[in-house]
């Protein structure tokens, strides 16, 4: 301002002086406006570089401001300077090194997530795998050079508990090397989990996620059930508002119950407790409400867990899980009617949905009705290429057999896929 305002009065001053004045006052507005922007817009290296430039062009319009020292060889100021020069660019070095690093990071990261998504995708088990695999990879490369970013541990999560899905799947492998891979990747879902917690303790995102790999573990990895209860009793002690992270925890109670750990009927306690708590908080939470049904359904109290359903219905409308379980429960208390009706339902909703169709048409062949069980059975034949079971149920029915003669389905007998992978046949 007081350069500006010492060349405003220009009467009388040399041409070159006027236009000094001018083109002084063009990049003292540029980087008025610059400087404005900094409070406005988010920081980029556009802004910053122009920040930077245009101050470095105001100290050139003030003769005055400008010093020279003269550094005579083997003085004490030139020792201090080379010392300064060095330790600055030693410092240089490192933050570009490290910055570089980090967007190294990135990258890989980000095609690890991209080669995910073709896995996903991907209709046939070995080339998911592989595809799995390099993933993976990618991911693990991105933590070693930046271990900080906890989406990177997240995500890592969960493809280890991916591949393990796949792994579990392999029918042509030998039991001992899916034993040893199997191992391999607990190991190392159990070690991403507690780093993503060790780094931030503070994210609640690192809890669920910890919560939802270890309940996916019970039964497989040692005290796995207790650290899946604790990193949701931790969760639910930074979010005590959350309904997610109760519904959470009860499924961990529940899982406890279902592998037959601890004392039974406190574990369906504990577990209809977090439901209730997750429903006090959103009295509209669907999961909550169906996960509360299937707990009277484990107790084989189908008239309590069909009320359940029964009031998620209300709440959810049109979730296809609910509206399939609430099927299911009526086909196992003999209400093939409402049974029916519930499945129906769920393919309007849903039309790929493949456990829908597969209970469809067993109560349309149970009916007599094999032209539509028929039908139900070969959309799912096409949804399933890979199912070896649909084939003989569609075998025995042209034949006039029972549709499940020597047929030995898994539970369940289609594996859904999730919602990344819709339509996708069946892995």
């Amino acid at each position: 301002f007081k350069f500006l305002t010492s060349l405003k009065n220009t009467e009388g001053e040399s041409e070159p002086e006027k236009t000094r004045w001018v083109l002084g006052l063009g990049v003292f507005a540029g980087f008025t406006g610059i400087a404005i922007s900094q409070f406005l817009y988010p920081a980029s290296f556009t802004l910053l570089f122009l920040f930077w430039l245009l101050l470095a062009l105001l100290t050139t319009f003030d003769k005055k401001a400008i010093k020279v020292y003269d550094i005579v060889p083997a003085s004490s100021r030139a020792v201090g300077a080379s010392f300064i020069l060095v330790v600055a660019l030693i410092f240089s070095m490192g933050f570009f090194f490290i910055n570089v690093q980090k967007y190294v990071a990135d990258v890989k990261y980000l095609h690890g997530i991209k080669i995910w998504q073709q896995a996903l995708q991907s209709t046939d088990l070995a080339s998911t795998e592989a595809l799995a695999g390099q993933a993976i990879a990618k991911v693990e490369e991105a933590t070693k050079l930046n271990p900080g970013p906890d989406i990177y541990w997240q995500d890592l999560i969960q493809m280890y508990l991916g591949k393990l899905n796949v792994v579990a799947q392999k029918k042509d492998a030998k039991k001992e090397d899916i034993a040893v891979e199997v191992q391999n990747l607990t190991t190392k879902l159990i070690n991403a989990s507690k780093q993503a917690t060790d780094n931030n303790p503070g994210n609640v995102a690192n809890w669920n996620v910890r919560a939802m790999a270890l309940r996916n573990l019970m039964g497989i990895a040692q005290g796995a059930s207790d650290w899946a209860v604790i990193s949701g009793q931790k969760a639910s002690e930074l979010e005590p508002t959350n309904p997610y992270i109760f519904a959470e925890l009860g499924k961990v109670y529940l899982a406890k119950y279902d592998i037959k750990e601890g004392d039974q009927a406190e574990n369906l306690k504990s577990a209809r407790e977090n439901f209730d708590k997750s429903i006090a908080l959103k009295p509209d939470y669907a999961p909550s409400h169906f996960q509360l049904a299937m707990s009277y359904a484990r107790e084989g109290k189908m008239k309590e867990a069909e009320e359940k359903l029964e009031q998620t219905k209300q709440v959810a409308p049109s979730d296809t899980g609910v509206a399939f379980l609430l099927g299911i429960i009526y086909f196992q208390d003999n209400q093939g009617d409402k049974a029916k009706a519930e499945l129906e339902r769920a393919v309007k909703i849903d039309a790929n949905y493949s456990n829908a169709r597969y209970y469809l048409g067993l109560i349309h062949e149970k009916q007599g009705k094999k032209k539509d069980a028929l039908e139900q059975f070969e959309k799912i034949a096409e949804l399933n290429p890979s199912n070896e079971d649909i084939p003989k149920i569609i075998d025995n029915i042209k034949k006039g057999k029972s549709a499940l003669d020597n047929v030995q389905p898994s539970q369940p007998p289609i594996e859904e896929k999730p919602a990344e992978v819709e339509n996708t046949p069946e892995q």
